[in-house]
């Protein structure tokens, strides 16, 4: 079973957005089984709207897609608003976007919301490595503070200048609930050496799209040397197990 742990579906605030049948075409073209599909940022900013509106399309997919909830802590309104996001049974985690919307991913407003979402039994995908906001450093600490699974996006860094690639391995080695999603990883040796010194579950595929192309980074982790065994866990395994899918549907 393949799986992309991460895609943004709907028209997006800064264009070139991608409605979810047309991820499910690429999907199915790449030989992808399942995504999990996020809203991009809606040009009215509903990020609840369009959560509700991308889970309905998701439980419609006949078990192609699930859904992570979006939200932003700065709203007064989201920590409202999440319960009945995750009662949703398309949707099976929360994401939060610090670049995007304008917040520390370690803010007490961020960890709140995602200490809600861990509280409920979801784990919380966050964008990752955007300068003084979603540090993999950051991260770790968010993740300490959360009891549930995170999952920083790009191996926490947007780019493997300077310190980048180090502060990603301290901030998997600090905090164990803490996992890294392969996006945007042009280092194959980092993919493989994440698997190697922290294990094959704490690395999940998932390509972004339509912001990275989603076929090119399925081929960079069906290139990267590992075991097979690990590389079913990185490929799809260990997202099915996160979100709950099963081999027959959504779960």
């Amino acid at each position: 079973m393949i799986v992309d742990a991460l895609v943004y579906a709907g028209a997006s605030l800064y264009g070139g957005g991608r409605a979810l049948p047309e991820l499910l075409e690429d999907a199915r073209i790449a030989g992808l089984d399942r995504l999990v599909a996020a809203p991009a940022k809606p040009s009215d900013y509903d990020l609840a709207g369009a959560s509700e509106l991308l889970a309905e399309a998701c439980a419609a997919s006949a078990g192609r897609a699930v859904c992570l909830a979006r939200l932003d802590p700065w709203r007064e309104d989201s920590a409202a608003r999440l319960p009945g996001l995750m009662g949703h049974p398309a949707v099976r985690g929360l994401l939060l976007h610090p670049w995007e919307e304008t917040f520390a991913g370690n803010s007490p407003r961020a960890v709140a919301l995602a200490a809600q979402a861990a509280a409920l039994g979801y784990p919380v995908v966050v964008e990752a490595g955007h300068p003084l906001l979603a540090e993999a450093l950051s991260l770790a600490d968010l993740a300490r503070q959360v009891d549930g699974a995170v999952v920083m996006t790009r191996g926490g860094q947007v780019n493997m200048a300077g310190l980048a690639q180090q502060s990603a391995d301290l901030a998997l080695a600090a905090a164990p609930n803490l996992r890294a999603l392969s996006a945007g990883m042009y280092r194959q040796d980092w993919l493989e050496r994440c698997v190697e010194q922290f294990g094959a579950e704490r690395l999940l595929h998932g390509s972004c799209a339509p912001v990275f192309d989603l076929g090119y980074e399925l081929e960079r982790v069906r290139r990267a040397k590992m075991g097979d065994d690990e590389r079913a866990a990185v490929i799809g395994g260990n997202a099915m197990a996160l979100f709950g899918l099963t081999m027959e549907g959504e779960g």
